[in-house]
């Protein structure tokens, strides 16, 4: 839009990146599609944008100087390249894009990234992209012509007009009802929501009456979602209660922009009563047929409390409301759920706000008097000359496509889409109301001119942004300060913002400094993405640049080892045959855990074993997710592999028969052993006396790991502490737990402001856990009913915890 030259720029840029996992790629999208699509542009300059062929040749030349400024001050040079390589067209290039990253965007059950937000920018896209397709053919063919041949295009623009009108409102309100997850992202959910759009459309432009069919249809769609039960007609009558709640709101927005756009549509203040009944008979079926299956019949509704058991009714539908935990769940929300705490009281206020408007907005155009003709407010008209249709500019839209198509193909493109599909789409919609009120003008005022918008009109729109803007930024900033600059629950010593947005205080930080601190070298068996930071937590060999425990995979799989090393290691992480067999026998349409119970552990470990054996490997390390994974149950059962280390959120083992064991274990009891401070050294000195066969050591463990919980809540102690119940400690066990219990009522409030609460909270119920169980072996109702409620608590808030810390 400037000059050619600033081309260049994409050379620093590349330099810049080159550091990045994937900013090679702005290279293939400069060189291949807008290079090809600004030649064949070049032909064509009235009708698209162009940089002319003088530009295609600078952009050449600007891209091949990224290409090798990208080979030269790149660290890796040509590894990104071959990477692209490796998993697109290599042999082996199926088996490399198994990892999760590499899957599609729209593969609901992944458990890596979300695409929910990116569902919602490709159907804006794609609705957007048909939209401005067909704004430009709205545009008037003749400027002058004969009487007939402007009254045959007026005719055609009115009938193309209302089918466009019709076709964006229809849109608008299903996107709306996708983007707060009250549809599914399915055919017949977008029925449901196109039929409702169709009865308010009808209701506003023919007659108010139409409005009383939305109560068949969501009579019917109650109807169909309460006789069958399959998952197939869940999904697609999920959310079927929302339309009671968007019904009016719906209504006067649709009502507003329409009478905005056509002085013959009026608002009449009188025609919401007949929306508000609507709204009332749905509600009322709600309360009648009963679909949240609550307690109370609802024949009963005369004999009760009325307030009563309308705060019942307001209480279950609330629950019921929030997507996450509701009626409905739809699929693309599978990894992503959205936090609405207050969801079906924000419909209520999103109700009230829609009534306000509704008298508020006719007073804006000018039209206090509905009956009185003339009294609108003219806006200014903008002179100059025709108004001319933007040049489609190709080689945009096509980057946009290829970014959106590469990230529907491979989720790790999202960002991508994103950044690139931004600005398109608010060129999209600046040139459609271009398009759009400029054809209008022609046809009822004679000039193809974008009109100035009406004075009172443009202060709504600026003062609703602004407030829109405050509203979103005082809470992003709000959000902002919970997530990262509150105290932090997960950790008490990594909890700086870069830390909190990387999620890096789960890194093995304290498990190097072990691995450092006693020189382990050899070989080792890692978790995949944390091969990168062991490698970095290592002391190198100042000569060789070798490290002394050898990894057993990175992050760079696919650029830096052969297929076998990569099939290998996810062969030892899956358990091998055994568990492959208990998959087998539970079969495919069994739960994601449902098969451990038909697995046999001390096979999985004697399998391990062998394995780790023949690839020379005599040390674990393994992240806290893995922990109640088939590799880790299988190899904590073989007796040749024992813990070394151990915390909150990594793990050591160690090969017995290594020569460095014996080593190892008695520096636990003597001090030989570093530890990264006392505490781990405490926590691992009262794990082996714990779970001993004196009972001495066992009491010596006890007041060890006490001694040092005291000092610092760890859950991992907990459930040491908790395990190793029995024999005579059990009875001090028990009294150390309700000692705790008992000081955690008493200082929760002031634990709530720590670092490191949730780790608290994993303790608390750990403990309450066991006190339950206590009080069930005592017969002692009345403490089972109260430790029940206190860990169902403890649980939610827990649960509210995780969601509340987080973006």
């Amino acid at each position: 839009y400037k000059n050619i030259l600033y081309i260049w720029l994409i050379v620093p840029l590349t330099v810049l990146w080159c550091n990045l996992h994937g900013g090679y790629i702005y290279v293939f999208i400069t060189l291949v599609p807008f290079i090809v699509l600004h030649f064949i542009a070049s032909f064509s300059k009235k009708w698209f944008v162009s940089i002319s062929r003088k530009g295609v040749y600078h952009t050449i030349a600007a891209s091949m100087a990224a290409f090798i400024a990208m080979i030269i001050f790149n660290p890796f040079h040509l590894t990104n390249l071959t990477h692209t390589f490796v998993i697109s067209v290599s042999k082996h290039a199926e088996m490399w894009r198994t990892v999760n990253e590499w899957h599609p965007a729209f593969e609901w059950s992944n458990p890596v990234g979300t695409s929910y937000p990116f569902l919602i920018l490709f159907a804006l896209f794609i609705g957007l992209l048909l939209f401005w397709i067909f704004s430009r053919i709205l545009a008037p063919r003749y400027l002058t012509g004969s009487k007939s041949q402007l009254d045959s295009q007026k005719v055609s623009f009115a009938i193309l007009f209302k089918f466009f009108g019709f076709l964006l409102a229809l849109f608008a309100f299903w996107l709306v009802l996708l983007s707060f997850a009250v549809i599914d992202c399915n055919f017949w959910s977008m029925v449901i929501s196109f039929s409702f759009g169709v009865i308010l459309l009808v209701s506003i432009y023919q007659n108010i009456y139409y409005i009383f069919l939305s109560i068949p249809l969501f009579l019917l769609i109650l109807q169909i979602t309460g006789l069958y039960n399959p998952n197939a007609v869940k999904i697609a009558f999920a959310g079927r209660n929302i339309y009671a709640f968007v019904l009016l709101p719906g209504y006067v927005f649709m009502h507003i922009i329409g009478s905005a756009l056509s002085k013959n549509l009026e608002i009449k203040r009188k025609k919401i009563a007949y929306v508000a009944v609507a709204v009332f008979f749905m509600i009322l079926m709600v309360i009648l047929f009963n679909p949240f299956k609550n307690s109370l019949p609802p024949w009963q509704l005369f004999k009760v409390d009325a307030k009563a058991y309308l705060e019942n009714i307001i209480t279950i539908m609330g629950n019921k409301f929030v997507p996450s935990r509701g009626i409905w769940h739809p699929q693309f929300i599978n990894n992503a759920e959205p936090a609405y705490q207050y969801y079906f009281y924000g419909l209520l206020v999103i109700n009230a706000i829609a009534i306000a408007l509704w008298f508020i907005f006719p007073v804006l155009l000018g039209k206090e008097n509905s009956n009185a003709p003339g009294n609108y407010p003219q806006p200014v008209q903008a002179k100059g000359t025709n108004y001319q249709l933007p040049k489609i500019d190709l080689p945009l839209i096509a980057v946009v496509l290829l970014t959106i198509f590469m990230a529907i193909q491979s989720r790790r493109f999202i960002p991508i889409a994103a950044i690139a599909a931004c600005p398109i789409l608010a060129m999209f919609i600046d040139q459609i109301i271009k398009n759009i009120s400029s054809s209008l003008n022609f046809h009822k005022n004679k000039r193809f001119e974008v009109p100035a918008m009406q004075v009172n009109v443009q202060k709504f729109l600026i003062t609703a942004a602004a407030v829109i803007t405050a509203f979103l930024g005082t809470s992003w900033v709000l959000k902002f300060k919970t997530v990262y600059l509150n105290p932090w629950p997960t950790d008490t010593k990594f909890t700086s913002v870069f830390m909190r947005m990387t999620a890096s205080d789960a890194k093995p930080f304290y498990a190097m400094k072990f691995i450092k601190d006693n020189k382990l070298s050899g070989k080792m068996f890692n978790y995949w993405t944390e091969g990168g930071f062991i490698a970095w937590g290592e002391e190198p060999d100042p000569n060789t640049g070798q490290i002394p425990l050898k990894l057993f995979i990175d992050g760079r799989a696919q650029a830096a080892y052969e297929p076998s090393a990569y099939e290998l290691w996810v062969n030892i992480m899956n358990g091998g045959p055994e568990v492959a067999r208990a998959r087998q026998v539970a079969g495919p349409y069994a739960g994601p855990d449902e098969y451990k119970k038909y697995v046999d552990y001390q096979k999985v470990g004697v399998w391990i074993n062998q394995q780790l054996i023949e690839q020379g490997v005599w040390i674990v390390l393994m992240p806290a997710e893995q922990f109640d994974e088939d590799f880790v149950k299988g190899l904590e059962t073989h007796a040749d592999w024992r813990l070394i280390y151990y915390e909150n959120k990594q793990r050591i083992y160690e090969d017995k028969k290594h020569f460095e064991t014996g080593r190892l274990i008695k520096g636990v009891f003597d001090g030989a052993t570093v530890f990264p401070n006392e505490i781990f050294r405490n926590l691992m000195l009262s794990y082996l006396k714990i779970f001993s066969t004196n009972q001495k050591d066992q009491q010596e463990g006890l007041d060890i790991a006490i001694k040092t919980f005291n000092s610092n809540w760890a859950d991992s102690l907990v459930q040491k502490i908790i395990a190793g119940s029995r024999g005579e400690i059990q009875p001090e066990i028990t009294g150390f737990c309700k000692s705790v219990f008992e000081d955690f009522e008493k200082n929760k409030s002031n634990y709530t402001k720590q670092d490191g609460y949730h780790s608290k909270l994993a303790s608390i119920l750990y403990i309450t856990r066991y006190l339950r169980t206590v009080a069930e072996k005592e017969n002692n109702k009345d403490k089972l009913a109260f430790y029940q409620s206190k860990y169902l608590s403890y649980d939610i808030e827990r649960q509210e915890l995780q969601n509340t810390k987080r973006w």
